[in-house]
């Protein structure tokens, strides 16, 4: 009797032992990603969050007032050349760069455009110059609301000869997380707000800046009811 008692005495012994061991070094056994950790929106995306953030100021009626933006106006290719028996050609929008409307860095540019309910292409131009950064990363936006969260956007770049530019679109899981903007106020609904985020090294000299919008019809307008979409680049 006492035997047998000693022995599960000593196999509980051992039980709790084993898993005691097992507790203190679980932290050491298991890999660094299942680990939790904290990230964090860069620096440069949270600057561009907070100015797209800023793209309009409403007053009571709902009405938009300009807010500290830049205005542009994107341009679809029949409002820069005559298409006819040419079509829509990047090295022919090229010869008309500089009749386009420049971006700068630094700011926050509230572009209009016209509205399509089909996807279009809208060209904008940059004069990367000696004193901005040799890498740039472009950051689109709209103003968002439930009935026009799901436009979508796309970005290309050329050179002042026609050439495509190698964009990165990547988009860090963290600027997701962050940078939101709310899109019903009762039940607190938010959507991620940068909407597009493109990076490229670039040399100086001009740029065709290409941005396709799948239904800019959607897009809020401005108060003369030309629909606008937001663009940064830092």
């Amino acid at each position: 009797m006492n035997f047998k008692l000693r022995k599960m005495n000593v196999t509980l012994f051992l039980s709790m032992l084993f898993m005691m061991l097992v507790l203190i070094s679980c932290d050491s056994i298991l890999p660094d990603d299942y680990k939790e950790e904290t990230f964090f929106i860069s620096a440069l995306d949270d600057k561009a969050c907070q100015l797209l953030s800023d793209a309009y100021v409403f007053d009571v009626s709902g009405a938009i007032i300009d807010s500290n933006f830049v205005r542009v106006s994107a341009k679809k290719v029949t409002e820069i050349y005559d298409t006819t028996g040419i079509g829509e050609k990047v090295t022919e929008i090229s010869k008309y760069i500089d009749d386009l409307d420049f971006l700068s860095t630094n700011a926050l540019y509230n572009s209009r455009c016209q509205g399509e309910s089909q996807p279009v292409d809208f060209y904008l131009a940059i004069n990367k110059s000696a004193g901005m950064s040799g890498s740039l990363t472009f950051f689109l936006s709209y103003e968002l609301t439930k009935k026009n969260k799901n436009i979508s956007f796309d970005m290309a770049l050329y050179n002042a000869a026609g050439a495509q530019v190698g964009l990165n679109n990547s988009m860090p899981a963290e600027t997701y997380a962050y940078c939101k903007q709310v899109i019903d106020t009762l039940t607190n609904e938010s959507t991620f707000k940068i909407r597009g985020r493109y990076s490229a090294s670039l040399s100086d000299g001009k740029y065709l800046v290409k941005v396709t919008i799948s239904e800019s019809a959607k897009l809020i307008s401005d108060a003369i009811k030309k629909p606008e979409f937001q663009i940064v680049v830092l």
